[in-house]
């Protein structure tokens, strides 16, 4: 996958112009991106919209690198979610939180994040089932995964699913935020 990918309506938001003068430029190969096998949704990459914005003076820079660094925590404790907001806040890094596997999928399809923390709080079954689509889908399978567990247990048991890495609670949340960080900028 190539990370920071963007359909033509983000774009659009980005450089504030509308989605037709996207469609046009893609079209006429002034903005360079691809389409979704077997349909006619059009996609751009990070690099290609920062080109393009760069090439042609639109406003939308700081955006491209700002939705470049986002980091969804799939949680239900308020506390670690807190902790992750303060120190995150102070690493360039923004936060988008849910609270189910449901929502997790809304937030990945519209806006795919840099890293994503799945908390086991949520149900062990339910952090399987989100680590199985993440790793399932071919746009998102290598996207940076941290699991959150409870117990080695349930370390173990989403061991299968690969994340990159797993933190086992008790833990020091900087570390964690570190770990993001890490990860998000090895990602771009």
């Amino acid at each position: 996958m190539i990370k920071g990918v963007y359909t033509t309506g983000q774009a659009a938001k980005i450089c504030r112009v509308s989605q037709q003068t996207i469609i046009r430029c893609f079209d006429r190969g002034e903005l360079r991106g691809f389409y979704v096998p077997g349909t006619r949704f059009r996609r751009i990459p990070q690099k290609e919209l920062s080109e393009f914005i760069r090439e042609y003076g639109l406003p939308g820079s700081e955006l491209v690198d700002e939705v470049s660094n986002q980091v969804l925590i799939v949680s239900q404790d308020h506390v670690l979610i807190e902790n992750l907001r303060h120190v995150l806040s102070q690493g360039s890094l923004n936060l988008t939180v849910v609270d189910n596997g449901f929502e997790a999928g809304l937030r990945v399809a519209s806006s795919p994040p840099h890293v994503v923390v799945v908390d086991c709080i949520v149900g062990v079954d339910a952090a399987q089932n989100i680590c199985r689509e993440l790793r399932c889908n071919q746009q998102l399978s290598i996207t940076p995964l941290v699991a959150v567990c409870t117990s080695v247990e349930e370390k173990t048991h989403l061991a299968r699913w690969l994340p990159n890495d797993t933190f086992v609670r008790p833990f020091d949340a900087p570390l964690l935020a570190h770990r993001l960080l890490t990860l998000a900028r090895a990602a771009k």
